[in-house]
């Protein structure tokens, strides 16, 4: 008698209005799609502005790019201020101390690597090509640092100056001509004075007839 009137209850449950409704409400919702397949996609790609991200309602503004003359004072003074350290190549277990002049051309102190490389950092791109003759002058002077120099950096030098006394007088500037001197007081140096060992070679000859011709 009790499973009987159970399941009368069921059935009644089951068969009620409310119930096939809702059954059949989902299996529409389940089973028929919200589009057709045939529509076309409203999808859309949103681009994130400038001032997504930013803290500030303000418009963001792009760093503007330095021109190349303000680049070159900023390095010049950067040549001029920043100490710069290069490690020399590290010399052999049995090299004598101190170093001979022969052994200090070949395995150089910090210090004069460090002078060769603030040289040639100042004659590139014309920098600052009075501080390069300044400290090619006083490398010069010192017997020890001389023995630092050969004959590329020589010739660096030589075409540096050429070329600055050029640039000077195209720019009408009275004392020019004291570079053209420098460079041939450099080679006079090199071709004849017995006591520097840098020597000429090919290149610095076509530089010498190279600056005559300008």
């Amino acid at each position: 008698m009790l499973q009987t009137a159970n399941n009368r209850v069921k059935t009644r449950i089951l068969t009620s209005p409310l119930v096939i409704s809702g059954s059949r409400h989902r299996q529409r919702h389940l089973a028929t799609p919200s589009r057709t397949t045939s529509a076309p996609a409203t999808a859309t790609i949103r681009q994130a502005s400038p001032h997504a991200y930013s803290a500030s309602s303000e418009p963001l503004e792009l760093p503007s790019m330095p021109s190349a003359e303000t680049e070159k004072v900023e390095f010049r003074n950067y040549l001029r201020k920043r100490p710069l350290v290069i490690i020399p190549a590290p010399a052999p277990p049995k090299i004598s101390i101190p170093k001979s002049l022969e052994q200090t051309q070949f395995f150089p102190e910090s210090l004069a690597v460090n002078r060769l490389a603030i040289m040639e950092a100042c004659l590139n791109g014309f920098i600052d090509v009075h501080r390069a003759h300044q400290l090619f002058s006083e490398t010069l002077k010192d017997e020890k640092m001389r023995y630092n120099l050969d004959v590329r950096i020589c010739n660096i030098f030589l075409k540096s100056y050429f070329e600055w006394a050029a640039m000077e007088e195209e720019g009408g500037h009275p004392k020019a001509h004291i570079w053209r001197k420098r460079s041939w007081d450099l080679y006079t140096k090199m071709e004849y004075d017995d006591e520097f060992h840098v020597t000429p070679d090919e290149r610095t000859y076509t530089i010498m007839l190279a600056g005559m011709l300008k």
